[in-house]
């Protein structure tokens, strides 16, 4: 059996040539270009990760100026960008931080670990194999955070010249770290034959709770399905697992597989606790059950609490009766609602077809969570003919509220809200932009452009790369 993950279940890997820019992103680049000079270290460090994600090649020597910073806010930031260039000249500079870091590793030899594991393999295949293979050979245990930045680079791409030395962690009975462990396995299951159906089986069975949700989400977003055999062995676990991550991805899988017996399975599930297996079990009655589940899951709102309501609201999409549709707009606007069953509320109106406008907007405005903000933009951008003006969509005073909030930033660069890359231009040429607010620019700027680490990799990520990707 052969398991592959799709590039939406990936961070964005190092760009192989430079991209061809359209005219907003050539301004963005060059504003960004003067901020590897600006007396903020972090600010350095996040115009070199912008410069990145141009992919130009021309970028390399400022970019390697700011890997090379005594600033930790600006060095860290830097090798990063040095590995999603992906410059052929990056591997000696990585290296050399990252030998440095051999006896006692320190933050830039795991920043460095990572990058190297960005690189394409026509740049740096032998010597990630070679430090794979150190890694093996000395003390695992201290060399833990490198190894597994390293490894969860090579997760976000297809690292097949590596299969071997990953195979060979992989099986070293004396590797046990459970994170490490998950990483290598999805390095290993996004390249042909990485698994065989009875090891496959076996994991499920028996791998330790990290491995199992690994796998899982990796098969669950596959393009391959696993052998038929596993069904019963799926179905056990998403009915008894005793973790609910686990039983909400063996569920997915499930409802990917459209296997029918997934139903059940569902309609047990969306009256339960966990809110991640609430969501997933609305989806599976709606993918597999249709319209005649659509009244039963309206129906089973009233008997939830109110993270369970928003989980459900969440996992709802498609046609709402009258009834439903009046509820969720009472909860839309219930002040003394918890802020994410009013967000959730909001979106199920949204993508329903309803007129949510005006909810989804009171709501981009008061929301705080980072991934509720990208689902409100995207909707508000969908919306109507011409999403709401910008100066609607955050309070105070735009030109430095706005700048200094780069989540809310974030969400509409990636909503592609037509006026916030002009925003971002007119900001970044200010002769007076706070340090502040250009690192948040920037920091969204590089997001939107580079992507992020998919959950299931972000989770396993070690400090510092976790925090600086965050």
């Amino acid at each position: 059996m052969v398991l592959l993950l799709p590039p939406a279940f990936l961070p964005l890997a190092a760009p192989a040539q430079a991209p061809a820019q359209d005219p907003m992103s050539r301004l963005l680049y060059a504003d960004a270009a003067h901020f590897v000079a600006s007396p903020s270290a972090e600010v350095r460090g996040e115009a070199a990760l912008v410069l990145a994600a141009s992919g130009d090649a021309r970028n390399y020597d400022a970019i390697l100026a700011v890997a090379r910073d005594p600033a930790p806010e600006a060095h860290l930031r830097g090798l990063l960008a040095l590995g999603y260039l992906g410059d052929p000249g990056a591997q000696n500079a990585l290296d050399t931080v990252l030998e440095a870091s051999a006896s006692r590793v320190r933050p830039d030899g795991v920043a460095a670990a990572f990058a190297l594991g960005l690189l394409p393999d026509d740049h740096a295949a032998a010597a990630v194999a070679e430090h794979l293979v150190h890694f093996q050979e000395s003390s695992l245990k201290r060399q833990r955070d490198a190894l597994l930045a390293m490894v969860t680079a090579l997760a976000s791409r297809a690292a097949a010249t590596q299969q071997t030395a990953l195979r060979q962690l992989y099986k070293d009975d004396s590797l046990r770290d459970p994170v490490v462990r998950a990483a290598l396995l999805l390095a290993l299951a996004h390249v042909h034959d990485g698994f065989a159906a009875a090891e496959v089986a076996h994991l499920i069975g028996s791998g330790s709770v990290e491995e199992r949700r690994a796998l899982l989400a990796a098969m669950a977003a596959g393009t391959l399905a696993p052998d038929a055999s596993l069904l019963p062995q799926l179905e056990r676990v998403a009915a008894r697992d005793h973790d609910a991550v686990v039983r909400t991805r063996a569920l997915a899988l499930l409802t990917r597989l459209r296997h029918l017996p997934a139903l059940d399975l569902a309609a047990r599930a969306v009256q339960g606790e966990e809110p991640a297996e609430i969501e997933q079990a609305t989806r599976t009655m709606l993918q597999l059950g249709g319209a005649p589940m659509r009244r039963a899951i309206e129906r089973q709102i009233d008997f939830l609490a109110e993270p369970g309501q928003a989980a459900l609201l969440r996992g709802f999409s498609g046609a709402m009766s009258s009834e439903f549709e009046a509820a969720c707009r009472q909860l839309g606007a219930d002040a003394k609602a918890a802020p994410q069953l009013r967000t959730a509320a909001a979106l199920a109106l949204a993508h329903a077809g309803a007129d949510a406008r005006a909810l989804l907007q009171e709501r981009f405005l008061a929301e705080h969570d980072a991934e509720a903000l990208r689902l409100l933009a995207k909707a508000l951008v969908q919306c109507g003919p011409e999403p709401p003006a910008l100066t609607t969509l955050h309070a105070g005073d735009l030109p430095d509220d706005l700048a200094r909030d780069s989540a809310r930033l974030l969400a509409l660069l990636l909503a592609g809200h037509p006026q916030v890359s002009r925003f971002c231009v007119e900001q970044l040429q200010r002769k007076d932009l706070p340090a502040a607010s250009a690192a948040s620019i920037l920091r969204a700027l590089r997001t939107s452009r580079l992507g992020q680490p998919a959950p299931e990799l972000s989770s396993l990520l070690p400090e510092p790369v976790q925090a600086l990707l965050r």
